[in-house]
């Protein structure tokens, strides 16, 4: 999803993640908040076309994708899951 639109928390990431697929995407809107490069996904300028296939290339090993993705999946389950933002809101009302 190397993207030059200002994103702000693409559902395409949140579903990539939630099914235990790193991303690569680039580093514009909120996105550079969600994924924390080299752990659950890449961060690419989205015109440097080399470099993403790079990445791209780098996910098809088949320990990187299957690592990363179980990242992916933990960052979704500790900030997007029901339970997780239950507890922010409440949190933020109690503060």
């Amino acid at each position: 999803m190397p993207t030059r639109h200002k994103e702000g928390v693409p559902y395409a990431i949140l579903e990539a993640f939630k099914f235990g697929l790193p991303v690569i995407s680039s580093k514009v809107g909120a996105i550079p908040e969600m994924i924390i490069h080299g752990r659950n996904g890449f961060m690419v300028n989205s015109t440097d076309v080399q470099d993403i296939a790079d990445k791209m290339m780098s996910l098809c090993k088949q320990e990187t994708i299957y690592e990363m993705g179980q990242k992916a999946k933990e960052f979704v389950r500790l900030n997007f899951s029901i339970r997780s933002l239950e507890k922010k809101l409440e949190e933020y009302y109690l503060s």
